[in-house]
């Protein structure tokens, strides 16, 4: 028995060597090989600076503040963070593919006498410089040195690319930053009308020029042009000449307020320069050149802005449809995923395909809002009973080739298609099921 507590003993200390040692230490092993071959041999550290000096150009100074980067030189202003990391990624990445050990002390034919470029890195461990030099006969590698060491290295000229960029390259070019999921409230001021738009309970409503419920989909769209629109060109660094460019009186400004906040974020839209208008946000000094069409992305008819929505919820809340043309009707349940027909008799328990009863249904928009009581003589009538109790009743009528729609419950009244209206008329108990 001791035997074998003992051989146990020896099997469980084989086994934690072969694992820390073959595994782990494998691992191990691995890293500080990759370490030893790293250009800058930063291994985990996280980079905190980064500055690159090149012959000709201003340094250009990035640093990390709470997470996020900045420029600190040739001007202060908010980085291109996708840039910046990209940087530090090919910079942990550079790889020493051939060390010359004895270059001599004639460092003009690497072309490190006076180098191409200069880099230093700060971490939380200190500062390290690379040199960078000319390329070998190859084209595809370049000469670098660590300054104070005795050597010279070979790397790809990866390195070279990812550093020989204009102060362009670097800058955020984010014309007005804003979080769209917490927008609130939107504002758009032209010279035709000062339309405002306001987030109340997940939906949006128009509160100026008109009270209305909104095109949700449109102002997404809305959000969209201005949360992805870029920089072109940066034209000056401060505002003290904004009558230039036309910003001393903007012929357009965006203005939109995150909830639980009292100050907005402002993009001023002022004189067009070809394909492209000047532009500035309000909480930066820059005047900067986006591209002109973002103003029709923006400036649009009152009508663009307003809800066209007839059929305003979705197939899976409704319980019950109800078709009525005249003294026929079709009645229809939704169990699960599907249509079933309660009415007519002959065609009851049968499946309807929903992309014969729904979609014809759910695609008819309004072209118009009509603001009148009157309405024609209804040629067909949709009644939706929905799963949470509540109800909507929508009429359609024609006058000779012009059509409307009416929403009972609210009264929202509108021209549809000729186009759209057939359709309706076209749902018949049989096509429903073929």
């Amino acid at each position: 028995m001791k035997k074998l507590v003992i051989l146990a003993a020896i099997f469980a200390a084989l086994a934690a060597f072969v694992y820390f040692y073959e595994i782990e230490g494998e691992e191990a092993r691995e890293k500080a090989e990759e370490l030893e071959q790293s250009l800058l041999r930063l291994g985990e550290e996280e980079v905190l600076s980064v500055q690159i000096s090149q012959t000709g150009k201003e340094p250009v100074q990035l640093e990390k503040e709470e997470a996020l980067w900045v420029l600190k030189g040739p001007v202060q202003t908010d980085a291109d963070g996708g840039n910046a990391d990209s940087l530090i990624g090919t910079l942990k990445g550079a790889r020493r593919t051939r060390t010359i050990e004895e270059p001599g002390e004639d460092l003009s034919k690497f072309g490190l006498v006076e180098p191409v470029a200069e880099v230093k890195v700060g971490t939380g461990a200190g500062e390290t410089t690379v040199q960078v030099g000319a390329r070998d006969y190859t084209g595809n590698l370049i000469y670098c040195r660590i300054p104070g060491g005795s050597e010279v290295f070979l790397t790809s000229t990866s390195l070279l690319t990812s550093i020989d960029k204009d102060l362009y390259h670097w800058r955020d070019k984010t014309a007005l930053s804003f979080d769209k999921a917490v927008v609130e409230e939107i504002e758009i001021n032209s010279p035709s009308e000062r339309v405002l738009l306001e987030k109340i309970d997940d939906e949006w409503f128009l509160k100026s020029p008109i009270e209305d419920r909104a095109d949700q989909s449109e102002i997404s769209s809305l959000l969209s042009s201005l949360e992805f629109a870029e920089v072109q060109e940066f034209v000056s660094e401060d505002s003290e000449e904004l009558a230039v460019f036309g910003l001393d009186v903007p012929e357009l400004t965006v203005r939109v307020r995150h909830a639980g906040q009292v100050s907005s974020h402002q993009l001023d839209l002022g004189a067009v320069d070809g394909e492209l208008r000047f532009a500035r946000n309000r909480r930066k000094p820059a005047v900067f050149k986006v591209k002109a069409e973002l103003a029709d992305n923006l400036v649009k008819e009152l009508w663009a802005f307003r809800d066209k929505e007839i059929v305003d919820v979705e197939q899976d809340q409704v319980s019950s449809l109800k078709i009525e043309q005249g003294e026929s009707r079709i009645v229809l349940r939704r169990d699960e995923l599907t249509w079933i027909i309660d009415e007519p008799e002959e065609q009851k328990d049968k499946e309807a395909l929903s992309y014969k009863v729904w979609y014809p249904i759910d695609d008819i928009k309004f072209e118009s809002v009509v603001d009148s009581e009157e309405f024609p003589p209804a040629g067909v009538v949709l009644t939706l009973q929905l799963s949470d109790g509540g109800e909507r009743r929508i009429e359609f009528g024609c006058v000779e080739e012009e059509c409307f729609a009416r929403k009972v419950e609210s009264g929202r009244m509108g021209r549809v298609s000729k186009a759209d209206y057939d359709k309706l008329i076209g749902i018949t108990p049989d096509s429903i099921t073929e």
